[in-house]
């Protein structure tokens, strides 16, 4: 079976999407992050340059806000990144409050069933989803896993090479 990804509200944000300080509408937090050309990771918004002028395929850009003294409104920081590394922000966070990615490589830990394996974050037909080891299902959505008795670590990512 697959399941898609279902945020269990109760669990990953409030049940009102209206914060309680500013009785303002909050929105999920939307960013991506990809490896420019020194192969360092970058973190912001992702555009993409269809068919640029000098080449015949699309260029990916993360922009990232930065401050230029000169100018009274903020400049932005556009960061070319390999398109193969870019991934997009789950809305979760491991349990040391790390940012869990698209291709992140994470530990789970199921203290309930004692179980513990590793797998990739994938994004498949609009869910991000995990491989789990049931006897019922292989693929699930990540926020279908309970965090009450599965903890995530981030081990590594699919664009680095650990060392084994």
């Amino acid at each position: 079976k697959e399941y898609r990804l279902c945020f269990n509200k109760n669990r990953v944000r409030p049940k009102s999407n209206i914060h309680k300080q500013t009785n303002k509408i909050t929105m999920r937090e939307i960013k991506f992050r990809g490896q420019d050309v020194k192969g360092n990771f970058v973190f912001g918004n992702l555009h993409v340059n269809e068919n640029s002028l000098d080449s015949k395929k699309n260029l990916y850009y993360i922009i990232r806000p930065c401050f230029v003294p000169a100018l009274t409104m903020p400049a932005r920081n556009y960061i070319e990144v390999d398109p193969e590394t870019v991934g997009q922000y789950t809305g979760l966070k491991d349990k040391k409050g790390f940012d869990i990615f698209e291709g992140d490589n994470i530990l789970c830990v199921d203290k309930e069933r004692e179980l513990e394996w590793t797998t990739i974050v994938k994004y498949q037909d609009t869910a991000f989803v995990v491989d789990v080891e049931n006897e019922e299902y292989n693929v699930t959505g990540l926020g279908f896993l309970d965090f009450d008795y599965t903890e995530i670590v981030i081990i590594g990512n699919i664009h680095t090479p650990t060392n084994a």
